[in-house]
């Protein structure tokens, strides 16, 4: 299995409320408890008004490293774009990784950095964190998927585990 770095956006601009931001921690939480039970090589890249980066490994000592880090973490920092936050540590991605976006965006920043992800040999997915439940969503979704990028939307967090299957599997198809 490739190497995996899940991407939490972390920044207050991008939420409406905590809720949202809950669901998009638990979604992290969720695919780093995944990786380790099928000994993936997860990494965690949170963005806010401090990057954060752990590098993608199957130790259970990082991993726990990882959880820590987003039981403590808050939303904040007031940038809107999440680009220059991943090309401060660019040359410590791996080439080749899935490149998981966990974000409630669904406008052109996240087009961006969906794009440099695959320009830098990587495989992006964007899981959405909708509450809304809008129909935008749908549209967002098939708007990425016809561009060849995976897409799933979280909304409630009882529909986690059936989206996370849905992430999973598209994770071993690969």
């Amino acid at each position: 299995m490739p190497k995996t770095i899940l991407v939490l956006d972390a920044l207050a601009s991008s939420y409406e409320h905590g809720d949202a931001f809950e669901i998009a921690v638990s979604t992290a939480a969720s695919l780093l408890e995944y990786g380790v039970r099928e000994r993936m090589g997860m990494g965690l890249l949170t963005l806010s008004d401090q990057t954060s980066f752990m590098a993608p490994s199957e130790s259970l000592m990082e991993r726990q490293k990882m959880m820590h880090h987003l039981v403590d973490i808050q939303y904040n920092g007031q940038d809107t774009h999440l680009l220059p936050g991943v090309e401060r540590i660019a040359r410590q991605l791996p080439q080749g990784a899935y490149f998981v976006v966990i974000s409630p965006q669904k406008d052109e920043k996240i087009m961006e950095l969906l794009r440099w992800a695959d320009t830098r040999g990587m495989t992006p997915c964007h899981i959405l964190i909708d509450t809304s439940e809008s129909r935008r969503s749908a549209e967002w979704n098939a708007m990425l998927r016809g561009r060849g990028t995976r897409s799933f939307t979280v909304s409630h967090l009882q529909e986690l585990p059936t989206v996370m299957g849905e992430v999973l599997y598209e994770f071993k198809r690969k």
